[in-house]
């Protein structure tokens, strides 16, 4: 699930969309370092004076773990903390209405690179792993002859995962105004 509030500029009109995201996430992890997914929902656009629109969405993207190391060992047999920096890449794309009977493309090409800081617990605890992320974004979102008012943004969270196979992850990301995303994952 995601939330974006942000504001689309054509030729010196700007308007404020804001799109609710739900999708399925499919992700293969090809080798330890790159992760590459696949995802298929829906996601709610808003645009005035057009009335609310859910249409199919799609997206394709990937990660890359460009450095993962253990900073510090477990001093009290229990805490390993590592850093970690991650590439993250997608592309998505909504069909949207455009008031005039027709479509148009709703797309987003978004990046980011982001610090992350977490502990694992060897022993029984109440979390495996506790981590959080943070970095700067660029997102180039467009609709037809439409763009983005601000690309440039950043991006954080935390995510818990209570298990080495599943976790939460919660994300704020900030352009023109704040979005939030949250997310549950399994790790098969």
């Amino acid at each position: 699930m995601e939330q974006q509030k942000r504001t689309l500029n054509t030729d010196g009109l700007k308007s404020d969309i804001k799109i609710s995201h739900m999708a399925g996430i499919v992700g293969v992890d090809v080798t330890k370092w790159l992760t590459l997914y696949g995802a298929a929902g829906s996601a709610d656009i808003t645009l005035p004076p057009a009335p609310k629109d859910s249409n199919f969405e799609w997206t394709v993207g990937g990660t890359i773990r460009a450095l993962d190391c253990m900073v510090l060992e477990p001093w009290n047999d229990i805490d390993q903390y590592w850093v970690g920096i991650d590439l993250n890449s997608f592309y998505r794309d909504t069909r949207v209405d455009n008031n005039l009977g027709q479509t148009e493309d709703l797309t987003e090409l978004f990046g980011s690179c982001t610090l992350n800081i977490y502990s694992q617990h060897d022993a029984n605890f109440l979390w495996n792993r506790l981590g959080f992320f943070f970095g700067p974004a660029i997102s180039l979102l467009s609709k037809g002859n439409a763009n983005e008012d601000r690309m440039l943004g950043f991006v954080g969270g935390l995510q818990l995962n209570p298990t080495p196979n599943w976790g939460i992850k919660l994300e704020l990301q900030k352009f023109e105004e704040v979005g939030a995303g949250a997310s549950i994952l399994f790790h098969f």
